[in-house]
């Protein structure tokens, strides 16, 4: 059989950021995952470095994780005129991230984009996760 373009509609694309301590930086990874079901996918990364004196709380870091990948789906819904779901590094129960939740969640939502978060956010939580290691 032989192999087919997929249509645009059936593609999904994910984005999402994760941070990870080194030296005296925080290294964020974002993600652009493009899944193709049945099919596969591959994703895109860009890394960024900030020293940790511009993050003081869990907080500002969890935020500009968000804002990173509101960032990068505008530059995607620009491009390809796909909005993609956002997945985000928090959870909604019991871990510290936890009690941010309601307000990086928030701030996704009010750009527009369908928030994924903890267990399910596997492109932070996993991809990002990985590349920003």
């Amino acid at each position: 059989m032989p192999l087919r373009s997929p249509k645009k509609e059936e593609i999904k694309i994910y984005v999402g950021t994760d941070s990870h301590s080194y030296g005296k930086d925080w290294v964020f990874a974002t993600v652009i995952c493009c899944h193709i079901p049945g099919s596969g996918g591959r994703f895109y990364t860009k890394k960024m470095k900030f020293p940790k004196t511009q993050f003081k709380t869990l907080f500002e870091r969890l935020i500009q994780e968000a804002h990173l990948s509101i960032e990068a789906s505008q530059i995607v819904e620009d491009l390809c005129g796909k909005r993609p779901d956002i997945h985000i590094d928090v959870s909604p129960n019991n871990f510290v991230s936890s009690r941010f939740h309601s307000s990086v969640a928030s701030y996704v939502s009010s750009m527009g984009y369908r928030v994924t978060s903890k267990p399910d956010s596997w492109a932070s939580s996993c991809v990002a996760d990985r590349q920003a290691r």
